[in-house]
């Protein structure tokens, strides 16, 4: 049976929930190649606070809760799936 790998990191990795306001993807290359290469079930971002959200890949969810001083945050429950609860002011 495989792992099931969690990432958390500050910084994005490229290409996923990493566009700021103008557009321009700013993620980190190294983050986004350990993702490749351990394919985790779930990475878990902040710092690019306009990019808060949930993408789905073949292998991974990733996960940016948003800014928390706006009242933004995740819930994350990872079991024979990964379900994702965006809140948002306090929910």
């Amino acid at each position: 049976m495989r792992k099931r790998a969690v990432l958390l990191s500050h910084s994005p990795p490229r290409g996923h929930l990493d566009k700021t306001f103008i557009g321009t993807h700013v993620g980190s290359t190294a983050i986004a190649d350990a993702v490749e290469r351990y394919r985790p079930v779930l990475v878990v971002c902040g710092h690019i606070h306009e990019a808060r959200g949930v993408e789905r890949d073949e292998h991974t969810v990733y996960v940016n809760p948003g800014k928390a001083a706006m009242g933004y945050a995740a819930i994350v429950d990872v079991g024979t799936s990964v379900d994702i609860t965006m809140l948002e002011n306090g929910d």
